[in-house]
């Protein structure tokens, strides 16, 4: 499966942000502080329904704003499924084709991903 379709909306320094993305290798770049980090990090809420990047779901959120929303496609050999997710005043709120998701674990089903982390020690 592959994710064909992101849309951001108030996570951490984007305000708003709709990509495309091709089916294959995809490069994401730019200068620091650009939201390069923050676009995986999207990626990565889709995919599990949580943050890589902290633990509290109110420090995510845009400074100023009340919800994040994420939107996204993901096509596979079978089927097109669309995820929405949205983090409001703290509560978690997740989608699948419509229909509310009891557990965010149901969508590591739709989006499978895997992070790898290099852990930087002095």
């Amino acid at each position: 499966m592959s994710l064909s379709h992101l849309a951001i909306k108030n996570l951490r320094n984007i305000a708003e942000l709709t990509l495309e993305p091709g089916p294959r290798l995809n490069f994401i770049f730019g200068p620091n502080g650009s939201g390069k980090t923050t676009i995986l990090e999207a990626i990565y809420l889709l995919g599990r329904g949580r943050s890589f990047r902290s633990a509290y779901s109110k420090r995510i959120v845009r400074h100023g704003e009340s919800a994040l929303t994420l939107f996204g496609r993901s096509s596979g050999a079978q089927r097109e499924n669309n995820l929405g997710i949205q983090i409001k005043e703290g509560c978690f709120r997740a989608r699948l084709n419509g229909q509310f998701l009891n557990k965010s674990s149901d969508l590591a089903a739709v989006i499978p991903l895997l992070l790898i982390t290099r852990m930087v020690t002095n």
